[in-house]
């Protein structure tokens, strides 16, 4: 079935296959990424599972899975049935006719198992031999009441709490001296001295790190260090469960980054950063805050158990981040971005509908600009379409016309059109603004034509701090005239781009224009439907030049790689990986390959190979992430920004690595006639498993059974539908064929 057998989740185990249990109050569950396979009691079948409630799992060093219930059960993965131990292997006859449930089970370094009953009338401790699963029992004088709270070493030793009237104690015993000597001897360690009541020590577990962790009512967490044999408070992490007011500790776990999760008893989970003593506390994200348990598997992801269903956290995500204007009033933000540019000193310069902010990387400190002609300094417009660096300390942006800024001098110009000067600005609508550094001109593109600077300068002798003037320079203005074909394609101009060799290409909403310095005119390239090799749609949305001079242009209808002296285009589309077809903005990051905004998400391109790979939720980003025209921005420092339907995204793309964890593949089922089938099922005459699909290495059919489906899966959990496959029936198929998840 699809989802779990009970939504009130005990217990969490891995097997040595790669397969997640999961123990609930109606039942035990297996995942495998995809589907939920169920077990529950079956009064018919003595090998179903002999419990209800699946309080403990635990899956030992040679990977047999136990149900820990009033007697061990284990699974045999070979017959897919579950075996209880008889009442012949224990040595207490007492036990037999218990009624309580195992309320723990660990594995010492020799493979005995050990268990404890959850209540204080059976105080002691039974342990397993590995070889002939013979239960002896183990009694420890003067702790009867206190054996709930213990844990298995990795040298070897067994500990408990122990709770006297003089305080509360770490206790260690030497299991090869016991079983040797027959002797429970152990020695005391004295805890946390500051407060002596009896009892408010409630965990122990070792960790990843070897050492103990004990945790206490009140939220105090001491660590024994194993190898410097002394007691260790963690102070800044007893100072965050303290201001955080956490009441009760259920588990922790060191995951493989070596940082600490925290369940607690109804107040969510905890993480906690070691390196830089951040925090965070998972409660709405959860499907409840009140968890039972929590597991990191082998590729990296974290399964917490709650009572309410089942969460994933992937510990490998990429990362992924987003900055938000730190100075915005309450309800002023706005997610997404017009424009977003790094001025001289290194700071990011970002635009949206609230006005212009400059974000300053080493302080962390934000400016505001908001269009306010009472202050000085100010804008003239909110939402600019563009920004570049123009002439002395000037930036020039697109707005409503042209907008020309000095922000130290406080000085703003404009251009403005005006139908009786020929050299005056081109239109109102400005998209783009260009500094095109090889011929070292200064082009704008705009919803009314295009236009170059004549007489680029910064003299600001007319100009007046805090007041707007018009700009002095002159525009050469270039306008599509539908009786001459070399016109620019379109006087509706939305990206301007100046390649290596000081070409100036110009993408329009009819298409993609290059200038012609020595003739002052364009050659076009528009799509045509029934030309193969013409670019992919009419509007183009932007271009980019990658460091080996491979010519990009994005449009609204796919990505094309341009050949410049054929004039030719090679096309891609969402067929061949791109997460949609509507290309905003391209940038490439120091490795040669390529990222694209899209109006689906972002992608990295590898040009070599030929191979898009998608981000989405999987790797840490919002659901939505839809791109707009011309906002992006890389820094010198390698940074990439794209401005997103849920905020201003940035992330170094030399820390975003691909998964390479290879996921086991496991064949799991076989159907005939598309109806599953069983250990032992006798089908047409014939017996197709005699053991577990997962162990079996051949089946063998007659010609009665024709019609086959063979089920497998691979188990990587972090996003199963990524994961993609190829399969051949040799003999019959003659390439591999390969498939999605779906």
């Amino acid at each position: 079935t699809d989802g779990l057998i009970n939504n009130y989740i005990y217990k969490l185990a891995q097997d040595r296959n790669g397969f997640i249990w999961i123990g609930t109050y109606d039942g035990l569950d297996r995942f495998d990424g995809y589907v939920f396979h169920h077990y529950r009691h079956d009064g018919s079948d003595p090998y179903s599972i002999n419990t209800t409630n699946v309080k403990n799992l635990f899956c030992d060093s040679k990977g047999t899975l136990w149900i820990a219930e009033k007697k061990p059960i284990f699974y045999e993965e070979i017959t897919n049935r579950f075996i209880e131990l008889p009442n012949s292997l224990y040595s207490d006859a007492e036990i037999n006719s218990n009624e309580l449930d195992i309320a723990r089970i660990e594995e010492d370094t020799n493979g005995h198992l050990w268990y404890t009953y959850g209540h204080y009338a059976f105080p002691n401790i039974y342990i397993q031999d590995p070889k002939s699963f013979y239960i002896k029992q183990l009694h420890i004088s003067g702790t009867q009441s206190h054996l709930d709270y213990w844990c298995i070493g990795n040298d070897n030793t067994y500990w408990f709490l122990l709770a006297e009237k003089a305080g509360n104690y770490l206790c260690r015993m030497d299991i090869g001296a016991y079983m040797s000597e027959r002797k429970a001897q152990y020695k005391k360690i004295r805890l946390d001295k500051t407060d002596q009541r009896p009892g408010r020590y409630n965990y122990i577990s070792i960790l990843d790190d070897g050492n103990i962790y004990i945790a206490s009512t009140g939220t105090y967490i001491e660590m024994y260090d194993c190898k410097k044999a002394e007691i260790r408070e963690l102070s800044a992490l007893n100072a965050i469960l303290r201001s955080l007011d956490i009441k009760k500790i259920r588990k922790i776990i060191l995951d493989s980054h070596r940082n600490y999760w925290i369940c607690t008893e109804k107040q969510g989970l905890l993480y906690y950063n070691v390196s830089d003593n951040t925090h965070h506390l998972y409660t709405r994200e959860l499907c409840n805050i009140e968890i039972n348990d929590i597991i990191e598997d082998k590729y990296g992801c974290l399964w917490i158990g709650t009572t309410n269903g089942l969460d994933m956290i992937n510990l490998n995500q990429k990362d992924f981040m987003f900055l938000t204007p730190g100075i915005s009033a309450p309800g002023e933000f706005v997610p997404y971005y017009n424009a977003m540019f790094e001025d001289r000193k290194g700071n990011l310069m970002i635009s949206n509908s609230i006005g212009l902010f400059i974000y300053n990387k080493n302080t962390h400190g934000w400016k505001m600009y908001k269009s306010d002609l009472k202050k000085v300094p100010h804008i003239y417009y909110n939402d600019l379409n563009g920004i570049c660096e123009y002439v002395g300390d000037y930036y020039l942006m697109g707005a409503v016309g042209l907008n020309k800024y000095d922000f130290e001098k406080g000085i703003m110009q404009y251009g403005h059109p005006d139908r009786e000067d020929p050299h005056s600005f081109v239109g109102w609508q400005t998209w783009c603004v260009c500094s095109a550094s090889i011929s070292g001109e200064f082009w704008i593109g705009n919803a009314d034509g295009l236009c170059r600077i004549i007489n680029p300068t910064d003299d600001s002798r007319t100009a007046v701090r805090g007041a707007p003037s018009r700009m002095p320079e002159l525009f050469e203005q270039y306008r599509h005239d539908d009786n001459d074909s070399s016109s620019v394609l379109s006087s509706h101009i939305w990206c301007v781009y100046e390649d290596r060799y000081g070409q100036v290409w110009i993408g329009t909403r009819n298409g993609l224009s290059r200038y012609n310095r020595k003739t002052n005119n364009f050659t076009n390239y528009t799509h045509k439907a029934r030309e193969a090799n013409t670019i992919s749609h009419y509007k183009v949305s932007c271009m980019y030049e990658d460091t080996r001079h491979r010519f990009w242009v994005g449009t609204e209808g796919g990505l094309n790689l341009m050949n410049r002296d054929s004039g030719t285009f090679r096309k891609y589309f969402i067929k061949d990986g791109l997460p949609s077809d509507l290309i905003w903005a391209i940038v490439e990051d120091g490795q040669g390959l390529l990222w694209l905004s899209t109006e689906n998400g972002i992608c990295r391109f590898d040009p070599d190979k030929n191979i898009f790979t998608k981000f989405d939720a999987a790797d840490g980003l919002p659901t939505n992430t839809r791109g707009y025209r011309g906002s992006f921005c890389k820094t010198r420092d390698g940074l990439i920004y794209f401005g997103t339907s849920s905020g201003l995204l940035y992330f170094n793309p030399d820390s975003i690595h691909d998964n390479v964890i290879k996921p086991d593949v496991y064949i799991t089922g076989i159907r005939l006639y598309n109806q599953p089938v069983s250990i032992g099922q006798e089908v047409n005459g014939d017996v197709v498993l005699n053991k577990n699909m997962i162990h079996t290495r051949e089946i063998e059919l007659s010609h009665r059974n024709k019609a086959i489906t063979i089920d497998f899966v691979a188990l990587h959990y972090v996003d199963p539908s990524k994961n993609k496959y190829a399969y051949m029936l040799k003999g019959f198929d003659e390439k591999w064929i390969h498939v999605t998840a779906d």
